[in-house]
Formats: C-alpha cells, sequence, structure tokens
C-alpha cells in the first residue's frame, strides 16, 4: 500500500470516528432487569419491603412496632422517584450476588428467629429469586446476606432521604 493510500485510509477512519455519538456523562445504561423487589420479615411480619423499576423509582415501606408491641405494627411507603443513576448503582450491586442464591437447608450453624425474606429480580417474564435466612451462620452464607444487606441500604437510603422530604 503507498503512502497516500495509507494517509487516505487512517484519514477516513479518524472521519468515521468522529461522527459516532458517545453517551452523554449524565446518561446511564438502564439495568437488565425491569423490576427489583426485596421483602425483609421476622416471626411472620414484614419490617421492610421495597420495589425499584429499571429506571429507579418504586416505592419503599417500613414497618415499626406501635407502642413498642412488636406484633402490633405500622407501616408506611414511601414513594421513590425515578432516578437512572441510582438504579445503575442498584444494579451495579445486585451484579456482584451468586447466580443462584445458596441453599441454606443444609446449614451447619444456625440460630433461630432471625430475618429472612426474599429479592426477586424480574425481566419481563421471567424472574429470579434470592430466598434468605440470616440465621444460617455458615461462613459462605453470611457473606451471601451481607451482600443483600448492602443491597437493601442502597435501597433503605434513597427511603429515608424520601421519608424527610416535604
Amino acid at each position: 500500500m503507498t503512502r497516500a493510500r495509507r494517509l487516505l485510509a487512517l484519514g477516513m477512519i479518524a472521519l468515521a470516528s468522529a461522527c459516532t455519538t458517545p453517551l452523554p456523562p449524565t446518561q446511564t445504561p438502564a439495568p437488565a432487569w425491569t423490576s427489583a423487589s426485596f421483602t425483609m420479615n421476622s416471626w411472620g411480619h414484614p419490617l421492610t419491603a421495597w420495589t425499584v423499576e429499571a429506571d429507579g423509582s418504586g416505592t419503599w415501606s417500613e414497618s415499626t412496632p406501635r407502642n413498642g408491641q412488636f406484633n402490633d405494627r405500622v407501616t408506611t411507603t414511601h414513594a421513590l422517584p425515578a432516578d437512572p443513576q441510582a438504579a445503575a448503582t442498584l444494579a451495579a450491586s445486585l451484579s456482584r450476588l451468586p447466580g443462584a442464591a445458596p441453599d441454606d437447608t443444609h446449614c451447619k450453624n444456625r440460630v433461630t428467629d432471625q430475618v429472612y425474606g426474599e429479592l426477586t429480580l424480574s425481566f419481563g417474564e421471567r424472574v429470579k429469586q434470592y430466598r434468605y435466612n440470616a440465621g444460617c451462620l455458615d461462613a459462605a452464607y453470611v457473606r451471601y446476606v451481607e451482600q443483600l444487606r448492602a443491597v437493601d441500604e442502597l435501597v433503605a437510603a434513597r427511603g429515608r432521604a424520601a421519608a424527610d422530604l416535604p
């Protein structure tokens, strides 16, 4: 190839790359899931529950004892506004979960009366469920529950912030 042809080819490549439109820095890709839902229960009572859509909108609920009575609870629900960056952060945290929920039925180190629940990821018609029981204290399972608690805390922080809005 002659020098002129090489220069022409490089010029055409440079021109073509200048025509592509990169994503603006504020635009984030949508999560692969259409919605993510989470529940945390104790003794059959919901303590927290939330659902977040792919655009970051959703709801966060918290149940607290009325007059110090565990079985007499008040549930407060707060709307989460659409927030693509929050959805992307949540998606990144969810991506660190294992491919499938570990099975706690063969747990060697178990205590009773701990929180339990489920994270459900919806992909249109298909769902992926991550059940958990924090009473399993096997090291690998504890790490799994810690990952779920970190995911829950991301949404809970948004929920608490929404609760403080007028």
